[in-house]
């Protein structure tokens, strides 16, 4: 479960390898993984305040679908849920790997 020890895994990861190139999105990414759990329409929330609290959330607007656990991931409420998160993301996956040149200044 995301938790507050995922935000402060996150937070160290970014200053420990501030230097390194991805280690802002590692941060990103443990750090938003809780909040966008929040986002989604099933289960019983998530429990961002663990291990100093127990209490579950919800964001008042749950757009994403909770997908199937284990073979029943293979039926079409899967495929739906595939489709749904593939639209949502596809934006942030293009960003990510879409190429970059490298170096910052003009070639001589």
């Amino acid at each position: 479960m995301p938790s507050i020890g995922h935000i402060a895994v996150g937070a160290a990861a970014g200053r420990a390898l501030s230097r390194r190139q991805g280690s802002r999105a590692a941060a990103v990414t443990l750090f938003s993984a809780g909040l966008l759990d929040t986002l989604t329409d099933g289960g019983l929330g998530v429990a961002l305040l663990w291990p100093f609290s127990n209490r579950r959330f919800f964001a008042p607007w749950r757009p994403i679908p909770v997908a199937p656990i284990g073979f029943a991931m293979l039926s079409a409420r899967g495929a739906f849920v595939v489709a749904a998160e593939a639209a949502m993301f596809l934006p942030f996956f293009l960003y990510a790997f879409w190429p970059r040149r490298r170096g910052g200044g003009p070639s001589r």
